[in-house]
């Protein structure tokens, strides 16, 4: 079998390999939670530069219940050009448009996560009902404007086991738009969910981005054991 038929075989098996780009800003919650979350739900996370700040969301730009994927390695620019911000006083989510250098400085540190698309159960977008309705023709139009191709994009409706990711992709450097595969970084992730689903609601894992010490300060008020990357 050649190495063309072998992939092949493998594409029609478990579909295309299709990314999910997130922020280390609140990778935490994912570890611990062992799963993608639907867009906007995040918590109040810790930023380097800018220290507590509302829940921002770098996953998606818009509010349809889905769960995105694309089959492009790179970060889609409508991810560059948007991001979900939810208000300190509890009103719903905000899609903010601002320039890439801003949004990159809010999300920080992107991370993509890959997975086989059929064994996550996620669909083609241009196949999902919500594509053919009037805010997923606006979603794709908007994206157009800012030069990505809704049509490589893939959508789950549930949440998605993190143990299932393939591959891991990382920046060369903080804000960083070249990612780059990171299999140990993968290793290290399931890992932790693991751990986390072994003892639920028993550890803490810190944003990897705190620094030690205050990651160490919170996890004492919390009186729970944290666990975090090397």
């Amino acid at each position: 079998m050649t190495k063309g038929e072998k992939q092949r075989q493998e594409m029609a098996a478990h579909g295309p390999t299709i990314y999910h780009y997130t922020s280390a800003l609140y990778t935490n919650q994912i570890w611990m939670a062992g799963y993608l979350m639907l867009p906007g739900l995040r918590d109040v996370t810790y930023h380097p530069i800018f220290g507590d700040i509302p829940a921002v969301d770098c996953s998606a730009f818009g509010h349809l219940p889905l769960i995105w994927f694309t089959t492009n390695r790179n970060i889609p620019r409508c991810l560059r050009s948007y991001m979900l911000m939810r208000p300190n006083d509890g009103s719903p989510a905000l899609s903010v448009r601002a320039p890439a250098l801003v949004v990159d400085a809010f999300c920080y540190m992107r991370i993509a996560l890959g997975f086989h698309a059929k064994e996550i159960g996620a669909v083609p977008w241009p196949e999902h009902p919500s594509y053919d309705t009037d805010e997923g023709r606006g979603f794709a139009e908007t994206a157009r404007e800012v030069g990505d191709n809704p049509d490589e994009w893939y959508v789950a409706e549930r949440p998605v086991d993190i143990l299932k990711a393939t591959t891991a992709r990382l920046p060369k450097k903080v804000m960083g738009t070249e990612l780059i595969p990171n299999d140990g970084y993968l290793r290290e992730v399931k890992a932790m969910v693991a751990f986390s689903q072994e003892f639920p609601g028993k550890l803490y894992i810190p944003p990897s981005l705190m620094p030690r010490e205050l990651a160490e300060q919170l996890t004492a008020r919390l009186g729970l054991p944290s666990v975090r990357p090397n």
